[in-house]
């Protein structure tokens, strides 16, 4: 058990090291396959940071349109490095941050689990969630935020009021890490006074969060007069919009209907991490051993106990989390239904990969004792198909522009405008690669709302047309996955490929990317 216990971090590594020289031997174009374009919103706001132009994107519209402790973790990259350069630090430095919560995980599961098993659970859990976290995006840090509260959780638990500057430490930086996650912190304090079965036990973890977070409330709201960040404005009236026109309010029985479509898909993608790869014989393998591994924890777990406070606080700790994963996840499939399995999930797909680790860990240790040969091949088995089912690492070298791959085709445009164009200011509702692209040759503005101010926000709310954006901003390039009927308006550039364009009210439709001269517009 102790080498188990000495080998759990280099075991936990081993994905990470793969990933890592992955990352490292990426060319331009699988870079850029591997940020979403938000990702690049992120990446262009930390250099102007450095630089001491503010909080913008386009060097003229403030914005908050981002959260906040990814953000500021992203300026010291970009203000040494470019281009490709920027893009491989960010992801490294998502994946120092996403091993740094696992590691926390795993050393939080190892008392309650044997650490066999916690760290068979990092392991799997690293190997299928490793590439939708570490994607430019807040993901990572999130998940260092999670781990964070919950080994703060453990000595609140354990013996109040031991440590709750360090508890409340890890709750803002939590809100910090994505700023949504404020509306399930009540959850902290309300386990700890379960715990304890005291009020006031609640109320001081209460009054230590509070303390903590209020001078930021404070500074924020002098800062910027609104709760809600500018992209938080915009997504919330583009889903009012497409519940009050598609399904009639948010009191109707179609409504209903699709949140339960919703939350159906949200289940679906979670399980799509370990299962549903094509593979049936490597599910039936995984499936198979996840029931027996349930069936031996559960008969573990009903076995009388020797009582250990670390051991119990540390499950404590394990359990609030998990509800209070599940909370969030119940209030995005609410309130943002849009985007509830995009980004926003990622915490809870890591919670998945670990509980599944948990399942094939215990599994593969009970056959290690009932038959070593049994066991052996059973975590051959476990091996190949987590293997199998895991990310593909490749060293993606070779990569080429697609016609079909959304990034590649944006790609193509970046470089027509930085090169032929005609001068002026450009314009897209898709933003974040030109404006990284193009800093210091062009300047471009995001037209969709999220990275601009609240002025803008608020036309974007109203549904104001795209020429009129354009014209706003004094936009004389206008660049997307749509046509412009408007005579006004002159076609100089298509992308080679069309690419897929989902509209929240029309659906999902095959376009090619366009510029078009709107100056006459």
């Amino acid at each position: 058990m102790h080498l188990a216990r000495r080998l759990t971090a280099p075991a936990l590594g081993i994905p990470f090291v793969i990933e890592a020289v992955t990352i490292l031997r990426m060319n331009h174009v699988a870079l850029l396959r591997r940020l979403p374009d938000d990702g690049f919103y992120y990446l262009e706001i930390a250099r102007r940071l450095g630089r001491a132009e503010g909080s913008t994107f386009d060097g003229w519209n403030e914005t908050n349109g981002y959260h906040p402790l990814w953000q500021l973790l992203l300026v010291p990259v970009t203000r040494y490095l470019r281009g490709d350069a920027a893009i491989r630090a960010a992801l490294l430095l998502g994946l120092v941050c996403l091993f740094a919560g696992m590691w926390l995980l795993v050393r939080l599961l190892a008392p309650v689990m044997g650490s066999f098993t916690a760290a068979t659970a990092g392991i799997v859990a690293a190997a299928t969630t490793i590439r939708s976290t570490v994607d430019g995006m807040e993901g990572a840090v999130v998940v260092l935020a999670v781990a964070l509260v919950a080994t703060a959780l453990v000595p609140a638990i354990a013996e109040l009021p031991r440590r709750p500057a360090l508890l409340a430490t890890a709750t803002t930086l939590l809100v910090l890490a994505r700023l949504d996650y404020l509306v399930v912190v009540p959850i902290i304090p309300l386990a700890v006074g379960l715990r304890h079965r005291s009020p006031r036990a609640a109320a001081r973890v209460a009054a230590w969060i509070a303390a903590a977070a209020t001078p930021l409330a404070v500074a924020w709201l002098a800062r910027w007069h609104h709760v809600l960040t500018t992209s938080a404005t915009v997504k919330r009236a583009t889903v009012e919009a497409q519940i009050e026109q598609q399904h009639g309010g948010y009191l109707s029985f179609a409504y209903l209907e699709f949140l339960a479509d919703v939350s159906a898909g949200y289940v679906e993608a979670l399980g799509r991490l370990m299962f549903d790869h094509g593979r049936a014989l490597t599910d039936v393998a995984l499936l198979a051993l996840c029931v027996v591994g349930l069936v031996v924890w559960r008969r573990r777990a009903a076995l009388p106990a020797t009582p250990n406070p670390r051991r119990d606080a540390a499950r404590f700790a394990l359990v609030t989390i998990v509800v209070l994963l599940a909370t969030k996840a119940a209030v995005d499939l609410v309130v943002s239904p849009l985007w509830a399995t995009a980004w926003y999930v990622t915490a809870q797909q890591v919670a998945v990969g670990l509980t599944v680790g948990v399942c094939i860990g215990e599994a593969v240790r009970a056959m290690l004792r009932w038959r070593v040969t049994v066991g052996v091949a059973v975590a051959a088995v476990a091996g190949a198909a987590l293997v199998v089912n895991a990310p593909v690492w490749t060293t993606t070298t070779d990569a080429r522009h697609r016609a079909g791959a959304w990034q590649d085709q944006l790609d193509l445009t970046a470089t027509w405008l930085g090169t032929a164009a005609p001068p002026g200011r450009v314009g897209a509702r898709d933003a974040g690669l030109l404006g990284f692209r193009l800093d210091g040759r062009r300047e471009v503005v995001n037209l969709d709302g999220l990275v601009n101010d609240y002025e803008f926000a608020g036309l974007v709310v109203e549904r104001t047309s795209i020429l009129s954006l354009a014209r706003r901003e004094d936009v004389r390039l206008l660049v997307g996955r749509f046509e412009i009927a408007d005579d006004c308006a002159r076609m100089l550039w298509s992308s080679p490929g069309e690419v897929e364009y989902t509209d929240t009210l029309a659906g999902t439709t095959r376009q090619r990317i366009n510029v078009y001269d709107v100056l006459s517009c």
